[in-house]
């Protein structure tokens, strides 16, 4: 996306040596053409890429960011927070908790505003000169690479460090040379005398290791899921995702008590986040309170009842609990809305497979050929539903053919669910021969 106006930037101060200051001017003006020309086929391969790329969003695609106007004006404060930790890279968060601003009044925006506009303004000055066109090229690739993220298309989060790499090239540019510039033009006798050129190689030297010595820390807290939302907790407090996050690295882990504290958390901060009530649903079939997680699938079905992944979920919850009616009915939607979306398919031919609903498994086996001719679970279930084999048929056929520890395990399983006792421990005792060490058999 900003391929096209860097290039125009470059050919504007280098080639055509345009004064960005005063290119309403007849002359500069001239030159801005010329460069515009130049730039044409690269802005043409830009807009189609736009347009592709616009295209290609899924229905389902929700950035979920704030009010168009709050996100803008809250952007200069953002650019400038990004422009302090170039230079101290203190409090740094995966997630922030940084909101839009409700009003251009409020002194945050207007403090962001005059800052971004004096850089501004010294960087269109400064492009009229050969000693400080870099500083001057810096700065608005800055600026210029932070517009996609930073304008007034507004994403879910306001800020986040990662939307700073590519703009910090240009910041880089920018105090390298203007760095400089302003020692060469004033103070010569430093950059010229031993001792000050010994002080400015141990200054690059400290900042560097500095520097080195920050990422080390850093990678410390990006180790794993639980130690980098932890971290986020800390440094970004009023966060619920990041909260919700938390708890899912915690509930990974299986501590589900702690995972329960953290949702709640979240709610606190996000209480209509359809997200954390679809996780605490999770966490409350892993613990066996059936209630609750019914109740929180629901309240997130309530408060997102298109989204796809909610009713995945909650499909998944009723498939677990043995009630596969209603189940398929949620798949069924989860595949309408995203085909094809995780294992939705096999849920739903297992489904109709439990039900020996034999019709309809047949039905949706040959669409999704149709679309798949190449899918093997779906071959499988169409011979299942043309024969009309029963659970336990299709799995000793299974195994007939390519004998594996977890197979035996799953016809152990549905042995114990038909009340066959003796066959269960027959196949857990075939598990173990090929796995020893299997514990679930």
């Amino acid at each position: 996306m900003v391929f096209s106006p860097l290039l125009f930037l470059y050919f504007l101060i280098f080639e055509e040596e345009v004064d960005l200051l005063h290119f309403y001017k007849a002359t500069e003006f001239k030159k801005c053409i010329r460069s515009f020309v130049k730039v044409f086929p690269s802005f043409i391969l830009t807009v189609a890429f736009l347009v592709f790329y616009f295209s290609m969003l899924p229905d389902t695609f929700a950035p979920g960011g704030p009010d168009r106007y709050n996100y803008l004006i809250t952007q200069p404060l953002v650019m400038c927070h990004y422009i302090l930790t170039y230079f101290i890279p203190y409090n740094l968060s995966a997630d922030t908790d940084w909101k839009a601003f409700e009003s251009i009044l409020d002194f945050r925006p207007i403090l962001g505003i005059v800052g971004i506009a004096i850089l501004t303004y010294l960087a269109l000055r400064a492009s009229n000169k050969k000693e400080t066109k870099l500083f001057s090229f810096g700065i608005l690739w800055f600026f210029i690479s932070l517009l996609p993220s930073s304008s007034f298309l507004p994403f879910a989060e306001v800020l986040n460090d990662h939307r700073s790499f590519i703009p910090y090239m240009g910041l880089t540019i920018a105090f390298v040379f203007g760095s400089r510039y302003i020692l060469e033009t004033y103070f010569p006798k430093i950059v010229n005398a031993k001792i000050g050129q010994y002080s400015v190689a141990l200054f690059i030297t400290f900042f560097l290791i500095a520097n080195a010595y920050g990422i080390y820390q850093r990678n410390k807290v990006w180790k794993d899921q639980l130690s980098l939302w932890q971290d986020v907790t800390i440094k970004s407090p009023k966060n619920g995702r990041g909260h919700m996050n938390y708890g899912l690295a915690l509930m990974a882990d299986a501590d589900y008590a702690n995972a329960e504290i953290a949702f709640n958390k979240a709610l606190e901060y996000a209480p209509n986040y359809s997200s954390i009530y679809t996780n605490l649903g999770i966490l409350k079939n892993a613990i066996g309170d059936l209630e609750s997680a019914d109740k929180n699938f629901k309240k997130a079905l309530s408060l997102s009842d298109s989204n796809h992944k909610t009713k995945y979920f909650y499909g998944r919850y009723l498939f677990q609990n043995e009630q596969f009616k209603e189940a398929l009915d949620y798949f069924i939607q989860v595949n309408n809305l995203v085909p094809y979306y995780l294992e939705t398919h096999e849920y739903i031919l297992i489904s109709y497979h439990k039900l020996k609903d034999w019709k309809n498994m047949q039905t949706f086996t040959k669409e999704v050929l149709a679309k798949w001719p190449e899918d093997s679970t779906a071959k499988k279930y169409l011979d299942i539903a043309l024969n009309k084999k029963t659970i336990l048929t299709a799995l000793e056929e299974e195994l007939a053919s390519a004998p594996s520890p977890e197979k035996y395990l799953n016809l152990s399983l549905q042995y114990f669910n038909e009340n066959n006792y003796e066959d269960c421990i027959r196949a857990a005792g075939k598990a173990l021969e090929l796995n020893p060490e299997y514990p679930d058999a």
